[in-house]
């Protein structure tokens, strides 16, 4: 699922007035824009969510970003560009990682409030079982 692009949706509504003198319809205009980008509210899927942490690259990811925000070049230890571009549209997918352009580099940051909001416990398991096989 790709997020790049702003959807705009347009729903016209009218409504019907009637006073003793003349009936009239007026349109009601409401506008909807949805975009993952600047959504500040997310909810998780948890199939998602553990699906995504499934791989061993993504948690050595999700280990180094629990410490700082990085740049996405800054995992090139971790695989090839292609293998890390798929790893991260799936933590994004998820919901566990957020990215933000900061010129023209992108910088991942760890959603980590939003994700013990939803799941309790269930990141520092996670970082710790990647702590454990990292050594």
């Amino acid at each position: 699922m790709l997020f790049k692009s702003t959807t705009v949706h347009y729903m016209l509504n009218y409504t019907l007035h009637s006073d003793f003198r003349s009936t009239s319809i007026e349109p009601l205009y409401s506008l909807s824009v949805s975009s993952m980008k600047k959504s500040k509210q997310h909810t998780f899927d948890l199939s998602l969510v553990l699906d995504a942490l499934r791989d061993a690259t993504r948690r050595q990811v999700l280990l180094q970003l629990a410490e700082k925000d990085f740049c996405c070049g800054s995992f090139e230890e971790l695989g090839s560009k292609t293998r890390l571009t798929y790893h991260f549209a799936r933590l994004r997918e998820a919901g566990i990682i957020s990215s933000t352009k900061n010129g023209r580099f992108r910088v991942l940051s760890l959603r980590r409030h939003e994700l013990d909001a939803a799941f309790p416990g269930l990141l520092d398991a996670v970082l710790t079982g990647a702590k454990r096989e990292s050594v």
